[in-house]
């Protein structure tokens, strides 16, 4: 079992490599996907119940 700070370390880690997406290329990106219409296509599927109800 690893313990927590290992986990903890590990993630650390990981941010530390991962490459930071500047403000305003992240916006591009965000007004491009939003103009597409995909968010409108995809939203239905994200929200849909699926599976075995409980109860």
């Amino acid at each position: 079992m690893t313990s927590r700070l290992a986990r903890h370390t590990r993630i650390a880690r990981l941010r530390s490599q991962r490459a930071l997406v500047p403000d305003l290329e992240a916006a591009e990106i965000r007004d491009e996907v939003a103009g597409s219409r995909l968010i409108e296509e995809i939203e239905p599927l994200v929200t849909r119940r699926t599976g075995c109800p409980l109860g």
